[in-house]
């Protein structure tokens, strides 16, 4: 709102997951396995990092930002991930927090 008086359109580009560097390039946190959290940290990295392993390659988004750049009248929000990424967003909008929480809890094997 504030850059549209200068006919300067804003959109946000939310990325799912894409085979990246990013996981290889991680801070690790090395949790004590006496840690309340050292378990869970190490599930989470792992589901994380296979999820990055097996998730697109990045080179897809490159023509998806080209087409959003030049759209006359973009859209504010772009999500831009495979369907569950994006099927998430809204289950997260219509589900009871606490079913939520149980979902994702269960992804990551908690």
């Amino acid at each position: 709102m504030e850059v549209k008086g200068f006919g300067i359109s804003v959109c946000m580009v939310e990325p799912g997951d894409f085979n990246t560097k990013i996981a290889r390039n991680r801070l690790r946190v090395k949790l004590s396995e006496s840690s309340a959290y050292g378990k869970t940290c190490q599930m989470v990295e792992e589901v994380a990092d296979k999820q990055m392993e097996n998730a697109a390659n990045p080179d897809l988004i490159g023509p998806r930002i080209y087409r959003i750049i030049n759209s006359p009248n973009p859209k504010l929000r772009y999500r831009i991930g495979s369907f569950v990424e994006k099927f998430s967003v809204l289950l997260k909008t219509v589900l009871p927090a606490r079913r939520f929480e149980k979902i994702i809890l269960g992804y990551y094997k908690q």
